[in-house]
């Protein structure tokens, strides 16, 4: 569902009549994962779904030239923010886009967000504690695969000794803690024995 500028809603409540509604979720996260989608479905069907278009020009719209880092506006529902969950989402989408298409100006997109993502962890203002630092282990790995972008395997690396080593987010019997965000941690754990340094390996 998407309301008429394209804006897909995260929120939809069973009420009678049903209801959607907006919330911060619906910029990076939402359409980023919708984009996406759209971008599988229409290698598996054949069809284009004319939301694609948009949601591609809003979300590299939504990017800041310069920071190169998905920023939410502000509005009634979200903070103008460069959230780190959206960025692991938005950059997914975006190689998957790139691998779709090989259209260079993706690519320097890509190559932009990962570049100032490893750059922020580096002067300790990137990142965050628990899930999150593991959740964007699975887009930099592709964005390794898919374009050989060096900063974003090495980012990658750091982001596993982190969730592992420094603040570890799964205990000796690979468990974690209750309340944990389960999504969260899976992204973390799929990605995450091919982004591990060689050296450090078990």
């Amino acid at each position: 569902m998407a309301d008429t500028n394209g804006l897909p809603y995260f929120n939809i409540f069973w009420t009678d009549p049903a209801e959607a509604a907006h919330d911060w979720p619906d910029f990076g996260d939402v359409m980023a994962r919708q984009f996406q989608a759209a971008i599988m479905a229409r290698n598996m069907t054949g069809e284009r779904a004319p939301i694609e278009a948009v949601w591609r020009r809003k979300l590299t719209e939504l990017i800041d030239p310069e920071a190169g880092l998905l920023t939410r506006p502000q509005t009634g529902f979200s903070q103008k923010v460069a959230d780190p969950g959206d960025q692991a989402l938005t950059l997914y989408a975006l190689v998957t886009a790139y691998e779709d298409a090989l259209e260079e100006s993706l690519k320097q997109v890509v190559l932009k967000m990962t570049a100032s993502l490893l750059a922020q962890t580096e002067k300790g203002k990137g990142g965050s504690d628990g899930f999150l630092s593991g959740f964007i282990i699975k887009s930099l790995m592709a964005s390794a695969r898919v374009l050989h972008a060096g900063n974003a395997l090495k980012l990658a690396g750091e982001q596993v000794h982190r969730v592992f080593v420094e603040n570890p987010l799964f205990s000796p019997d690979n468990t974690f803690h209750h309340g944990g965000h389960l999504h969260g941690n899976l992204r973390t754990l799929v990605q995450a024995k091919e982004a591990q340094p060689k050296s450090t390996k078990a």
